[in-house]
């Protein structure tokens, strides 16, 4: 039965993985994965936030094509590993470990980062990984769950900076244990941080003066609400004033029938969720998909849920199974079929560019991206003749001479009209509902 609930999560992993347009971030992580490995770590330094190893990893299936199958397949395989990691973790535990597979099977927010060409499926995995080795050093702290521990969260800290919440969890799991082999568990923990700031530690200060996620709200009650919100029901975020309840009673439950694993659960997931909410109040980092490492205790609460409502009959599970459908079910089934309005604007874009073809992204942020991944141009701005405007990126289709002919991707609240260009006498091809594609030309001599 346990194997059953895993393999049903399984497949919805790769279920139709590349049917659905890329999203614009999918876009930009597919254009640096195709860069020369050696030149990723220094291009992310000064363009973007995150750290490069799943850039790296996703690299050969970029340079396969511009699938977006290939692309998402990484991902793919890391959701598949957590599934079956989670799978082998609870098999042993009756009733209870088989809705905690069941649940992980059908999370919304671990089916749309497993099918999404991005690092938090990979964060997925290693925060999973790590709760594991956790409750099993509890149980027996032993040195190798400690060198496992370290291994993994240096895996984590060069997929993406919010893994420094995930440290600070393992670091304080042992509590006041002043035993040798506490020291161990800890002292393995900083030395992969401390490997990790040595190796990538400048690159996060250039990355910070970038002031790339100024977009992100700072936490408020509402946005607060939202982001957690979405770790359970990551489609329908409102749905947290149901799933909050939810899991803060599972956790209850959790306390008192399975101690360990509740100590595992508050100290690598909750305490890492409100370090990241008091740091919100500051700094651009609250999302919910920054708290991808900590996502694993939502099924392994909403399960001790359920069998509080098994034990207490079949009205009590009637019900306790419906609220938990409603806050999973609907989400994964959208999670499943998720696609952004900027694959739309892509689509029309590699159907009218030609070789020769020159592009210009207006002053939007990273429209660039739609270029470089669907029709190949350059990462590096190139200054087209008579249209030299710093703010916006601008570059040519390769394969051919200049054209004369520019495409336009520009925002329909604030559209750009590049100067000293004329406007294409045929229609505008389609955009989505935020972009327009606008055809304009060079003016005749």
């Amino acid at each position: 039965m346990t194997a059953g609930a895993a393999l049903i999560g399984v497949v919805l992993r790769w279920w139709s993985l590349g049917a659905s347009g890329l999203s614009g971030d999918e876009m930009f992580t597919g254009a640096y994965a195709q860069l020369p490995i050696g030149d990723i770590p220094g291009w992310l330094a000064t363009h973007d936030t995150h750290p490069p190893l799943d850039y790296i990893l996703r690299h050969p299936f970029a340079l396969e094509s511009r699938s977006a199958f290939a692309l998402r397949s990484p991902s793919a395989i890391f959701a598949t590993l957590t599934v079956v990691l989670v799978w082998w973790w609870m098999r042993k535990r009756g009733w209870y470990g088989f809705a905690v597979i069941l649940l992980t099977s059908l999370s919304s927010f671990e089916l749309l980062y497993g099918r999404t060409a991005r690092a938090y499926a990979l964060l997925v995995l290693c925060g999973t990984a790590v709760a594991v080795l956790a409750e099993r050093w509890l149980e027996r702290p032993e040195r190798r769950y400690a060198l496992g521990t370290a291994a993994v969260l240096l895996i984590a800290l060069f997929t993406d900076t919010t893994a420094l919440l995930l440290v600070l969890g393992v670091v304080v799991l042992p509590l006041a244990r002043q035993d040798r082999q506490a020291w161990w568990w800890r002292g393995a923990s900083l030395v992969a941080l401390a490997v990790w700031l040595i190796g990538w530690g400048p690159s996060v200060y250039q990355q910070y003066q970038l002031d790339r996620t100024t977009w992100v709200p700072l936490v408020s009650p509402e946005t607060a609400l939202i982001e957690l919100g979405r770790l359970a029901s990551v489609m329908h975020p409102v749905l947290a004033v149901v799933s909050l309840p939810l899991l803060g009673f599972g956790l209850l439950l959790l306390w008192l029938r399975e101690r360990r694993l509740a100590i595992v659960a508050l100290v690598l997931s909750v305490l890492p969720i409100f370090v990241a909410m008091a740091l919100g109040l500051r700094l651009h980092i609250w999302l919910a998909r920054s708290l991808a490492s900590t996502v694993w205790f939502v099924p392994v609460a909403l399960a001790g849920v359920l069998e509080w409502c098994r034990d207490r009959g079949r009205v009590y599970m009637i019900g306790g199974a419906t609220l938990i459908g409603i806050v999973v079910v609907p989400s994964s089934v959208l999670a499943l079929t998720y696609e952004e309005d900027v694959a739309r604007t892509a689509r029309t874009l590699a159907a009218v560019a030609r070789p020769g073809d020159a592009v210009v992204g207006g002053q939007e942020r990273d429209t660039g991206n739609i270029f470089q991944w669907t029709l190949g141009t350059s990462l590096e701005r190139q200054p087209l003749r008579q249209h030299d405007d710093p703010r916006t990126y601008t570059s040519y289709v390769p394969g051919a001479p200049f054209t004369g002919r520019i495409w336009v991707v520009t925002a329909r609240a604030v559209p750009y009209a590049p100067p000293g260009l004329v406007r294409c006498a045929t229609p505008d091809p389609p955009g989505d509902e935020e972009l327009a594609v606008q055809c304009w030309q060079m003016p005749p001599p």
